[in-house]
């Protein structure tokens, strides 16, 4: 007698106790290379990709979040809270001659989105995708797609969409200040407050020039307040079982002149049941392999159920009839009239003859 002793295969599903901020993310997909204390939570998120980058970039892109180099990681400014800056600052220059007081762009409104579409994954729909829609007020232009692998409610996600592009129509203003030695400590994503309108500003970038710090700063935007969303109904996703794959290999005469190489050999697939999808196929023949697949529709195969008589192939027979069973009942085989038959319509491959019907 022999004994046989199986194993019993366990596992472990560890979660964090409370929903997941975006800044413990962005520390933990990077491996602690990004520290950042951005606070905003989510349900959770997929960080995937080729590269640590790939992975985050959207989580940091749609958040917002302030982040620069330091030569070891990457992080927030030191300074969390807003420095203001009165306008007897500006216009310093290293060598005495006389600078602009300050340099201001604005990127022209057709260069930018007048919807947002932000992808997501609501929890209230089974983590299905949902999509979030913003508009810019009354602005036209072009419409643009943020795709975001995290879970949100659909009351979060419509609140990010619109931060996402009132940011980006605010990030529209770029600022130039050239201020004195004591400001050598502003870092990038540091904010500011100016004697402007809008008041608010946040640093990109800072640079010296003699002894004057060069500030290139992008208007910030206010804490969107929170909007209301609907997650809608729940799309169905109906469990079908597939059925048997029927298979056709049909060596044709190239009568529909898509070759010039004569006869023509198709490939036709179909199955009884609905939920159709292209399969990966290998034809082999003569000791050689050919990777294809079926098409993307079904072909409309089936069995004649009766005989078709016999006529002459130069005249149109008004008189017979065959009966086809379809490997799909839900499909039809359609009509049509003489121009049609002229024009090639209707094709069908019965037995070893190419036929038409009306």
């Amino acid at each position: 007698m022999g004994w046989w002793f199986g194993r019993i295969l366990t596992f472990e599903l560890v979660a964090d106790d409370a929903p997941p901020a975006v800044g413990g993310i962005l520390f933990d997909a990077s491996g602690g290379a990004i520290f950042t204390d951005a606070a905003t939570t989510v349900v959770g998120y997929a960080a995937y990709g080729r590269t640590i980058r790939d992975a985050v970039q959207p989580l940091v892109d749609t958040f917002g979040v302030e982040l620069f180099d330091d030569g070891e990681i990457l992080r927030a400014a030191t300074n969390s809270v807003s420095t203001l800056i009165g306008a007897e600052e500006f216009g310093n220059s290293a060598d005495q001659q006389q600078t602009p007081r300050l340099q201001r762009e604005q990127a022209p409104a057709r260069s930018l989105p007048a919807t947002l579409r932000l992808t997501y994954y609501d929890p209230a729909r089974d983590y299905q995708t949902g999509e979030s829609r913003a508009v810019a007020g009354e602005q036209s232009g072009a419409e643009t797609q943020q795709d975001l692998a995290a879970a949100l409610a659909a009351g979060a996600a419509k609140t990010l969409a619109q931060a996402v592009i009132a940011r980006t129509w605010a990030g529209r203003d770029k600022l130039t200040l050239r201020l004195p030695p004591k400001r050598l400590a502003f870092e990038p994503g540091t904010k500011v407050t100016l004697p402007l309108s809008p008041s608010d500003w946040i640093v990109d970038q800072t640079t010296v020039d003699g002894f004057v710090v060069v500030l290139e700063l992008h208007a910030s935007t206010s804490a969107a307040a929170q909007i209301d969303g609907d997650s809608g109904r729940v799309a169905a996703n109906p469990d079908i079982v597939a059925g048997p794959l029927s298979l056709e290999l049909l060596d044709v005469p190239n009568v529909l002149g898509l070759s010039s190489a004569g006869p023509l050999v198709l490939l036709a697939a179909s199955s009884a049941t609905a939920g159709w999808k292209p399969q990966a196929m290998a034809i082999s023949f003569s000791g050689q392999d050919i990777a294809t697949q079926t098409s993307r529709t079904k072909s409309r195969l089936g069995r004649a159920a009766t005989v078709l008589a016999s006529a002459a192939s130069d005249l149109l027979d008004d008189l017979s009839s065959v009966d086809v069973s379809l490997e799909d009942e839900t499909q039809w085989l359609t009509s049509c009239d003489e121009d049609g038959l002229a024009a090639g319509q209707n094709l069908a491959l019965l037995g070893r003859e190419v036929i038409q019907f009306a």
